[in-house]
């Protein structure tokens, strides 16, 4: 049984001699002994032992929210120190198989993303990928991040840093990972190819998902069709394949019209090639806006088999349609709602690529739009079903491509309720004023008559 263990079931207290091998972000630490190695966390920051420091730890042991047994040292008495044994040379699957605990390892592979915590910008997370096997690897940064994600994203690295059992916190379910203090431990082996040496995407239609998703970076070189999200586009190849690109940096999102190289990962929903975590990179700076012929469509002919029964086409996925409908929410962050033909069916029609389409637009509108139809789809995953299609977006290029039909009458259900609760207001102020009026006259009346029946 590991000390981990036998602390936790034995008492409530916590007595610990041994080395510390590894500092993880402040104030924990793992402290080696000859029964395992131990995550520990320091309740006094001026006492947080370095790394190669051999101490003895007293404190106590806890339960968090997430059923995860903590241990905290509340005193540490530095005895001596000792050199730290060099870090294990291990792979991706024995972390994922939690076969060096809290133990300093080196592992290899390919990073395939790259991304700050939303919930915590002191961390820069890195998917580490070898074969078929990925790890999430947490790199402490304390909010200071030198690494850009273009230098990153398909590098073959080597890095060092602790296998943790699990992330410790928030996000309790991500499983084990590599955790790292500071981006110096990270080594790359072979930098990401130019991207312009990058193979180019191939015919994938006999190859299954799961090879699909193995296969590394691939190169497209197209016109930008349609941009949605902020961060995606819609590339019509040179080979005429069309192909949904998720864009690692937002900022640098081409127009619609752009010659464009796009880098990125392979994966697919069942229908279409996606590539994920791309960098792009403009080709020609002049914009040429596919010119496409739009097909009108109902809300019968788009979501339903022409009976009743809900069938979405995704054989419109890519092409330039026109809908009607009235606008039920938005516009909220350049998308709005919008119920198509008043048939309960609805899509969002999505303006990033032209936010000033939009301007002026409120629900009740009925529009006419033109645009690129998306299918929003699942990715596939291994073990799951097929990707489901939650619906349609519509991407309008141009702020011609939005038209409004009629506006929504003046007096509506909301100014209705927002007048009658003025009048009843006004009505109420009134009859105060009135009967406060007369108990002044009242009050008058009676003192009058007071005077005169003294005299």
């Amino acid at each position: 049984m590991s000390l981990l263990i036998a602390v936790a079931t034995t008492t409530d207290s916590l007595m610990l001699t041994g080395l510390v091998s590894a500092a993880l972000y402040p104030p924990n630490v793992v402290i080696c002994s000859d029964a395992g190695h131990t995550y520990v966390r320091m309740t006094d920051r001026s006492q947080i032992p370095r790394v190669g420091d051999l101490v003895i730890a007293r404190g106590r042991v806890k339960t968090d929210d997430n059923r995860q047994t903590l241990y905290y040292c509340d005193h540490v008495e530095k005895i001596g120190s000792k050199p730290v044994p060099p870090p294990v040379e291990t792979t991706i699957e024995s972390i994922l198989d939690n076969r060096h605990t809290f133990q300093n390892v080196t592992v290899t592979g390919e990073i395939v993303d790259s991304f700050l915590d939303e919930i915590d910008p002191r961390f820069r997370h890195l998917v580490l990928r070898s074969g078929p096997s990925a790890l999430y690897v947490s790199v402490y940064t304390a909010g200071e991040s030198t690494l850009k994600c273009e230098a990153l994203i398909g590098a073959h690295v080597r890095i060092t840093g602790v296998s943790l059992p699990s992330h410790g916190g928030r996000r309790a379910i991500v499983g084990p990972q590599l955790q790292l203090i500071g981006e110096h431990l990270i080594k790359i082996l072979k930098p990401a190819s130019d991207i312009d040496k990058v193979p180019l995407l191939e015919d994938l239609h006999h190859i299954s998902p799961a090879k699909i998703n193995e296969l590394g970076r691939r190169r497209i070189e197209g016109v930008v069709k349609a941009r949605w999200h902020h961060n995606t586009v819609m590339v019509a190849t040179d080979d005429g394949r069309t192909v949904v690109v998720e864009c690692v940096n937002a900022d640098a999102l081409p127009e619609v019209g752009a010659r464009i190289m796009a880098v990125g990962f392979p994966s697919t929903d069942l229908f279409h090639i996606q590539l994920s975590n791309a960098i792009l990179r403009e080709l020609d700076t002049a914009r040429n806006v596919p010119q496409e012929a739009a097909t009108q469509l109902t809300a019968q002919e788009l979501f339903t088999d022409g009976k009743g029964t809900t069938k979405l086409k995704v054989i419109h996925h890519g092409e330039c349609i026109s809908v009607r409908g009235n606008v039920l929410t938005g516009p909220t962050a350049g998308a709005l709602q919008l119920d198509v033909d008043n048939s309960g069916y609805c899509l969002t029609v999505d303006a990033s690529a032209c936010p000033d389409a939009l301007a002026g637009i409120e629900p009740g509108c009925r529009l006419g739009v033109t645009g690129i139809c998306i299918a929003e789809t699942e990715t596939w995953k291994s073990f799951h079903r097929y990707p489901r299609v939650h619906g349609f977006l519509l991407a309008p290029r141009t702020p011609s491509d939005v038209t409004v039909l009629s506006r929504p009458p003046w007096w509506t259900p909301a100014r209705a309720l927002y007048a009658f609760v003025v009048l009843v207001s006004l009505i109420v102020l009134a009859f105060l004023r009135n009967r406060r009026l007369l108990s002044i006259k009242v009050a008058e009346r009676t003192m009058l008559a007071g005077e005169l029946h003294d005299t």
